[in-house]
């Protein structure tokens, strides 16, 4: 499946590639900080300066709705990562 990915400029911030990516994710998929990475990484690998890390910037307002669109399954810890679904 090709997308156009045109709207969001020849070098998007991460914040929109995030929640480009969380938008996508199929409803009811647990997802967490790393697997969101992983395919930010994938989807826009020739388009960011640099790879995406596990966590988002926090004061991303993008990123802040796309969790504001999902719950959390599992809090996270130091050495545990959370996970979250999309509203079904």
């Amino acid at each position: 499946m090709v997308q156009n990915e045109s709207d969001l400029g020849p070098h998007p911030k991460p914040g929109r590639a995030i929640a480009r990516v969380v938008g996508a994710w199929p409803t009811g998929v647990p997802f967490g900080p790393t697997a969101v990475a992983a395919a930010v990484n994938r989807r826009f690998a020739g388009k960011l300066r640099r790879p995406s890390t596990r966590e988002p910037p926090p004061s991303s307002s993008a990123v802040a709705s796309a969790r504001a669109s999902s719950r959390a399954l599992k809090e996270g810890k130091a050495y545990h990562e959370a996970l979250y679904k999309k509203g079904e």
